[in-house]
């Protein structure tokens, strides 16, 4: 309808207007529910290339700039509290422990001939969302995750609001529209969510790659790169960038 139109695309400019803008949408009660409930009952329906449906998947790319630092640590803590002990928390950690172990086995000496140690930084870029990469690597190497193959995390606690925003499943929708949508700035608007939830070593961030693998995003996004508009070619190359710090994301 004309008021939803018109709705969205006011939240959809407020999302613009910065991080206390941000801030303030994120918090608002329902918010976040209605907008991914949206989406899901768009793809459901097969009525994704509506304005709605565009200014939906432009607030959601918009709020999801820069959560690592702009989410208050008491939704991190309650998200981290829901994930503990979860499939995905204990595969997580056992090959963080993995790493440890064989990290120790190699010798300064030996490391030194063949790895450049150290700390890789890329520069951020405003525009289209999140672009840094900031991953502890061995030379060119990021941390070698391995493939997770546990499903969605089941959680202690239910979640709701904020706390959607970066959780695994929330890519479902995000990778159907880019793979139905045929509305560029929606395209480049799913695109862009994906390429902002991946783009830091946030500890979410490992489980949002591992899970665009999982629903099979990867050649979805890189189809995006023959769509014949540069914003979107762009922010599909800048995700699938973001992506391939996950080394098992490289291979496919």
């Amino acid at each position: 309808t004309s008021v939803l139109r018109n709705d969205t695309g006011i939240l959809r400019n407020l999302s613009s207007a910065g991080p206390e803008a941000r801030d303030v949408l994120r918090s608002t009660e329902g918010l976040v529910d209605a907008l991914l409930r949206m989406l899901r009952a768009a793809v459901g329906n097969n009525e994704v290339d509506n304005k709605s449906v565009e200014n939906s998947m432009c607030v959601l790319r918009n709020l999801s700039f820069r959560m690592e630092s702009e989410v208050d640590e008491q939704h991190v803590t309650y998200a981290n509290e829901a994930m503990q002990n979860s499939n995905w928390e204990q595969s997580m950690v056992k090959e963080r422990a993995e790493y440890e172990v064989t990290s120790k086995k190699l010798s300064r000496q030996e490391s030194r001939k063949s790895f450049s140690w150290g700390r890789r930084r890329s520069s951020k870029k405003k525009s289209g969302g999140a672009q840094s990469l900031d991953t502890d690597v061995i030379g060119d190497e990021p941390l070698p995750w391995k493939d997770n193959s546990a499903a969605f995390p089941v959680r202690s606690k239910a979640i709701s609001g904020i706390v959607q925003l970066f959780q695994p499943e929330v890519v479902q929708p995000y990778i159907a529209l880019a793979a139905e949508a045929s509305n560029p700035e929606t395209l480049e608007a799913a695109a862009g969510a994906i390429q902002n939830l991946t783009a830091c070593n946030w500890k979410w961030s490992v489980f949002l790659r591992n899970a665009v693998r999982k629903e099979r995003g990867l050649p979805i996004l890189s189809e995006l790169l023959t769509i014949p508009s540069d914003a979107v070619v762009r922010t599909a190359a800048t995700a699938l960038r973001n992506l391939a710090v996950d080394p098992r994301n490289r291979e496919l």
